[in-house]
Parts: C-alpha cells; structure tokens; sequence
C-alpha cells in the first residue's frame, strides 16, 4: 500500500499524492494508489497545496458504511471559488464531472457527500486499483443585468470553450424570484447514449445540448442564444411561454467552425420576470454575490445549508444535494 504521509506529530494523515496540472494553480489530481484498501467508514485526506487564489486547501475523501462516496474541499480562506471534479482510471477513463456551482460565501468547508458508490469505483478502476480525482477551480463567469421590467439577461461565458471537460459542465448558480437556476452544457457522442466509464475525446463529441436546470421548481420561461467573443450569433432557442426545462441542441461541428479549439463561448439567457424587479437582481454565488447555496422554501426564503461532520475534529461541512 502508498505509505501513509505526516505533517507534523500531531497532524492528520495524508493519502495519495494531490500535484498540480498546470501553471495557474486552478486544476490538480489526487492520485490514490491501492484504493480498494480503504474501507467502509474512511475518511482520506489529500496533501495541502496552494491555489491560485493563494490560499491553501486540500481535500477529504469520505467512504461511508453503506459505500457511499463523498468529496469535500477545505478552503482555508471564505469565498471559495466554484469548482468541478472527475473521477479517473488509469485507462484515462472518466466518470460524469460535478460542480460545486453555489457556494456559501462565508464558508470554509463544503463538498457533495454521494459522488458515487464504492463498488462502482472499484470497477471502474479495476485491477490496477488506483483512482485519480481531478480537481479544478473553473474560469467560466456569470452575469446579470436588467435589460426591462420583465426580463432577467444571465450571460455565461465559457473560455476556450472545447478544452475544458464538459461531461457536463455548469455555471455559477444563481437565484431568480427564490429559485435557484443554473444553466447546464451536456454533450452527445457520436455512439449515441453516453456511457458510464469511457475516455474524454472532444473528436467524439457530436452535439451540444444546452439548458436551465432548477432544484426545487419549474424554470420560468426563458431564451437561449449562444455567441462567440464578438457577440456574433450561433444558434438560438425561442421563448415558450409556459414554464418547464427547454434544450438547444447544437452540432459540434457548428459551434467548432466559429470557434476553433480554443475559442471562448457565450451563453445569453433572458428569463421572464414575474415578481419584484428587485429580487431579481439579488442573485449570484461567489464573488460577485453572498448568497447561500441553500435549499429554498416555496415562498422563496433560504433555510440553513445542511451540514456533515467529517474526520476526527468533526468539522462541519456545507452538503450539496441534488444533481450538482
């Protein structure tokens, strides 16, 4: 087995090695070696390293008695930024990304406690029993302007659109008259149905597929439209008046003839304003808003994010639920 690694004598364990993957600071892997050694009702934890914020991190890996896996960051500085995670073998085989897309401002400690299941991992992983998690702070952006009494414009942009993984890939979260929204890129392959375990290949990728998703409640009614850099149009999905999820599905081949390998994507959303013009402005994650990732109430009114205890301080961490 990877020998386990110290801090100090009175310090936590570490696992695995955890290596940054580029220059920035933003993306790394935790590589853990022999991983079917863990056992039901483990906590791991990766080495601290710096992000690109400056700040340190690491990450906790929890497998709990019934198999179910969660990833946690501490972030030892509020204001983490958003992030996504994979899961990798060492065939270069990736499982679906998740996003941590609303973030408490005020929190140092959150992550998602059912990524997967342990014996869905140790297929995946197989004989070679080594499992990568690879880890990024994103780049994408988000923002919001009244542009009347009756609609909300939602910008995403998405730099270098076809070198990140989008398998899927999400924006920051945002809150439109108490419900929380994200817009959401899934892609179709030239096989057709995704599979569960296959290799990342952009040159396999045969549709986009672009869409509001919601937690709680209906999306209102909504337009999409995406641009390139200049603000020229791609393709665009009409409003329909009723509420409900509406996907604009766009080849592959269209969007890369305008955008090449490495050019940036702009997502515009218009969404129909119903209540207060004022809340409607009330709305984004991360830097650019304080508020909560939370559950919501029907009235539109935030509860206490859900917590865990983790490891033996029995820290407390900030749960995301649903399909984050």
């Amino acid at each position: 087995e990877k020998k386990k690694q110290y801090m100090g004598i009175f310090s936590k364990k570490r696992h695995g090695d955890m290596l940054a993957t580029d220059d920035e600071g933003r993306c790394f892997t935790w590589r853990l070696e022999n991983f079917s050694n863990f056992k039901l009702g483990t906590t791991l934890d990766s080495m601290n390293v710096i992000a690109f914020t400056k700040a340190k991190f690491h990450l906790h890996m929890t497998i709990d008695t019934n198999g179910n896996i969660g990833l946690y960051l501490h972030y030892k500085a509020t204001g983490i930024p958003k992030y996504s995670y994979y899961f990798s073998n060492s065939k270069r085989e990736i499982m679906r990304q998740h996003t941590a897309h609303t973030i408490p401002y005020n929190t140092e400690r959150c992550g998602h406690w059912n990524t997967c299941y342990r014996p869905d991992i140790l297929e995946f992983i197989g004989e070679d029993n080594v499992l990568f998690v690879n880890f990024c702070f994103d780049n994408d952006s988000l923002s919001l302007a009244r542009k009347s009494q009756n609609n909300l414009e939602v910008t995403w942009t998405v730099p270098h659109l076809f070198r990140q993984v989008l398998n899927p890939f999400s924006s920051h979260g945002f809150v439109h008259e108490g419900v929380l929204i994200g817009v959401r890129l899934e892609v179709k392959k030239e096989a057709g149905a995704n599979d569960a375990f296959a290799s990342y290949d952009v040159r396999k990728i045969k549709d986009l597929v672009f869409f509001l998703f919601s937690r709680k409640r209906d999306v209102p009614p909504h337009c999409i439209e995406l641009l390139d850099s200049k603000g020229t149009s791609i393709a665009k999905l009409d409003r329909r008046e009723t509420s409900g999820v509406q996907t604009l599905t766009v080849s592959k081949e269209i969007l890369w003839n305008v955008l090449g390998d490495d050019g940036d994507l702009r997502v515009r959303v218009e969404i129909t304003c119903r209540g207060n013009p004022i809340d409607a402005l009330n709305a984004l994650s991360g830097p650019q808003s304080q508020q909560s990732q939370s559950e919501l109430r029907g009235g539109g009114q935030a509860e206490p994010p859900r917590t865990v205890q983790i490891g033996e301080k029995k820290e407390e961490y900030v749960v995301f639920h649903g399909d984050d």
